[in-house]
């Protein structure tokens, strides 16, 4: 499997995504179009493109989602070492699916 443009990436002012290194700088990943007959934008279109902006931050979270769920943790470290472990990696799924959803502020 080839390797992707390394994240992060954001919404740039033209409606497209990119890798962040600066304001629309960046390597270009993929524009979205507007999906009405009139060529403007859409919300749909912006959507699309705040999912395709966060495949890099879900892609890492499943991987520490899958390394816990095979981990040892509780049995190495504890019951809090694991709930605490846990409770981070559910703060940080929310915080992805709040920037796919267009929610946060950043």
């Amino acid at each position: 499997m080839s390797a992707h443009t390394p994240g992060p990436w954001g919404l740039r002012s033209t409606g497209s995504v990119g890798s962040k290194g600066g304001a629309d700088e960046g390597i270009m990943v993929c524009m979205t179009y507007p999906c009405d007959d009139e060529g403007g934008s859409t919300d749909e279109s912006r959507a699309n493109a705040r999912l395709i902006a966060a495949a890099p931050r879900m892609c890492d979270q499943l991987e520490k989602i899958a390394a816990f769920a095979f981990s040892d943790v509780e049995a190495k470290e504890g019951y809090r070492a694991a709930l605490k472990a846990f409770c981070a990696l559910k703060r940080e799924a929310r915080a992805i699916l709040r920037d796919v959803e267009g929610e946060s502020n950043g």
